[in-house]
């Protein structure tokens, strides 16, 4: 089961696109940019993982393009992206006081942003 936002509206966390479906992110389908949103974070290249910090101000995304990205999950804007590499970002998770982030890649390293 999945760990949801302060306001239930959102998973904090998901992980690889083989979880079930109660495991997959939400999106707030009352926004009028909806769609457009989800369309933009889909052209990283394919995300692998999702993790919503823990004040719900900010969403990190783990792609197969090797970068890590960081989001303004109210409307889905790309604010910052983090190069990994040519590894597959495989899970981001958020530490519980939302001020350190951490993903693992298929090359089998850890990294970890302050």
């Amino acid at each position: 089961m999945s760990e949801n936002s302060p306001d239930r509206t959102m998973p904090r966390a998901a992980s690889t696109p083989d979880q079930t479906a109660d495991h997959a992110p939400a999106y707030d389908t009352n926004a009028r940019a909806a769609d457009e949103s989800a369309a933009d974070l889909n052209r990283t290249g394919g995300v692998f993982s999702l993790a919503l910090s823990t004040d719900g101000r900010t969403l990190a995304s783990g792609s197969i393009d090797g970068t890590v990205k960081l989001w303004d999950p109210t409307g889905l804007r790309d604010v910052l992206t983090l190069p990994v590499g040519k590894a597959e970002v495989k899970c981001v998770a958020f530490s519980p006081d939302g001020k350190t982030l951490a993903g693992i890649a298929t090359d089998g390293k850890v990294r970890v942003w302050r």
